[in-house]
């Protein structure tokens, strides 16, 4: 079972499951060509279909579950958790830097 998390700018992760058993390269490779889209696309997992627009997609990250731990998913997710609360910290500072005048 794969894991996908994208992260779109701005937004909060989505985060999908799919039941596809190929390799993370060869699953990495197809989901990299919805980025090469200009316009929106449709992700279709065995669970749901994402619509997402490329253009404001700035990661995807792809992991395997299936040979995870319970305990390495919870880890694996609070990882993700705290990047993301980061990341829109580091996005919120540079919104309102420069803009407090006398």
């Amino acid at each position: 079972m794969k894991q996908v998390t994208i992260f779109q700018k701005n937004c909060s992760p989505v985060i999908v499951e799919d039941s596809d058993e190929s390799s993370i390269e060869d699953y990495s490779k197809r989901i990299s060509q919805l980025l090469e889209n200009n316009n929106i696309s449709i992700l279709h997992t065995s669970t749901c279909s994402v619509i997402v627009r490329p253009d404001k997609i700035s990661s995807i990250h792809v992991c395997d579950v299936c040979s995870k731990t319970n305990k390495d998913l919870d880890i694996h997710q609070k990882q993700l958790k705290e990047s993301t609360e980061e990341k829109s910290n580091e996005d919120s500072e540079e919104e309102f830097e420069g803009t407090i005048t006398d």
